[in-house]
């Protein structure tokens, strides 16, 4: 996924190698941000081979330009972390990591939180098991074009996901990310926000309230899913969207 910058750039990502001398400060943050949160269990079966100490990590885009006739320019864009293959980038590598707000690390724990759920995904180190799947009948037809109110009444929780479908795989992924991005109290809640078509993740907003949940089969899944970490694993992920929404 290398990138490159300008007019003949490719859409991926740039990595620069860390400062040496920040080194021992940005471990310092991946252990207080990232593997604190994690059982011993739990880091040994889902840690990827390698993890990349970077001082920068840009994700390159594409703009359009048509001020004079039409291109395309790539640009950079910073991110805190990311994933590809074995391994996963992290940023902070340079002075910066001992300038960081309590704002900066927040966001550094929220990201590297989610890339390191999403890597387990992409890299096959978790799947659904079959009683989480017999849950929902993904037979159904149309069920792809589905309102979000009518698939939450078989269990299906919606997501942001850029190609959307509904599966087993995606529904699993998607009670993962649920529980280390939001806190119990906001998915169990009586809604605030409500949309019937809305298909983003602003709609696990009460998602396991009975408002939302008129079956009890998304807060049924939604056990199975964190059950089955913690009985495996003694990890109960929840935990970590309740600590990053204190």
């Amino acid at each position: 996924m290398n990138g490159s910058l300008g007019e003949e750039g490719t859409n991926g990502y740039i990595v620069t190698p860390a400062d040496e001398n920040y080194v021992g400060q940005q471990v310092d943050l991946l252990q207080n941000a990232w593997f604190s949160f994690y059982s011993d269990e739990f880091l040994k079966e889902f840690l990827p081979v390698k993890i990349m100490l970077c001082s920068n990590i840009d994700s390159v885009y594409a703009e359009y330009d048509f001020s004079e006739g039409f291109k395309v320019i790539y640009k950079g864009k910073g991110v805190n972390a990311w994933y590809n293959y074995d391994n996963i980038c992290v940023s902070y590598g340079n002075e910066t990591v001992i300038q960081m707000t309590k704002e900066d690390t927040l966001a550094f724990r929220r990201k590297i939180n989610q890339i390191f759920i999403e890597s387990m995904i992409g890299r096959g180190k978790t799947s659904p098991t079959k009683e989480f799947e017999e849950v929902t009948n993904y037979k159904i037809d149309g069920i792809n074009s589905m309102s979000p109110v009518e698939l939450w009444k078989l269990g299906v929780p919606c997501a942001s996901l850029k190609t959307y479908s509904v599966s087993v795989e995606t529904d699993w992924t998607s009670f993962l990310m649920m529980m280390i991005t939001f806190s119990e109290e906001f998915l169990t809640r009586t809604p605030e926000y409500f949309n019937e078509w809305d298909h983003s993740m602003a709609n696990w907003d009460g998602i396991l309230n009975p408002a939302k949940d008129v079956n009890g089969l998304l807060k049924k899944r939604y056990d199975m899913v964190r059950d089955y970490f913690i009985e495996n694993y003694n990890m109960d992920l929840q935990k970590i969207g309740n600590e990053l929404n204190r």
